[in-house]
């Protein structure tokens, strides 16, 4: 359950031959924007997996650092349950310095908190694995990189530590800025690394389509 009641429909793509994810997608008007909201737009994530499901982690990073440089545009990370698969995966790419300056692998608790200001009441209130955290994650990182856009990533990898409100292979993403993101949860299948491997491909993604989308509308 989302926080006071809000209620949200769920979308299932096939993201490879072995995992479906479930998709929830939330947008937030800033940190300080509490309680979340129901987004609105035409942004369909089932759509954009399915149509980037045969890129390699490579093609996609690729598409990322041209996206970027078009957008002349900055970019960052925010990882937990990915221990820095996404940097890793932008860094890949030679010239990525251009638009990567820096990533945060936020494992513990504490590190939310020190490096990236997350609250110690919303991890108390909603756990390390929740919308709200995600949404300070990126916040932080964007505010102390001052990246254009960022992308935060909280999860169970499993193959333990799942409960049954939030299940092994539970995937909190948020995508946006300082002052406004986009939030969805995935619910991804397989063995740990499957899971921690799908999720760089979602985050990838999702930056793809947002910074394609700026530079469309420039």
């Amino acid at each position: 359950m989302l926080p006071n009641g809000i209620k949200a429909t769920r979308r299932w793509t096939r993201l490879q031959t072995f995992a479906k994810a479930s998709i929830l997608r939330i947008r937030v008007g800033g940190v300080s924007g509490m309680p979340l909201k129901m987004a609105t737009g035409g942004h369909d994530m089932a759509v954009t997996l399915t149509a980037w499901q045969a890129f390699s982690l490579e093609a996609l990073s690729e598409r990322l650092g041209r996206a970027c440089l078009a957008a002349n545009a900055s970019v960052t990370a925010a990882e937990s349950c990915t221990g820095g698969g996404v940097a890793s995966a932008i860094t890949d790419i030679a010239g990525s310095s251009a638009y990567f300056e820096t990533g945060y692998v936020t494992y513990a608790n504490g590190a939310k908190q020190r490096l990236l200001g997350v609250r110690d009441a919303t991890l108390a209130e909603h756990g390390a694995v929740s919308a709200e955290t995600v949404v300070e994650m990126v916040a932080g990182a964007c505010r102390d990189s001052g990246a254009t856009l960022g992308v935060a990533i909280s999860g169970i990898a499993g193959p333990g530590g799942g409960s049954p409100g939030k299940p092994t292979g539970t995937i909190w993403f948020a995508w946006g800025d300082e002052r406004q993101q986009e939030v969805e949860c995935h619910h991804l299948a397989g063995s740990r690394s499957e899971v921690r491997h799908q999720a760089v491909r979602v985050a990838l993604i999702g930056l793809i389509d947002r910074f394609e989308k700026m530079v469309s509308t420039a």
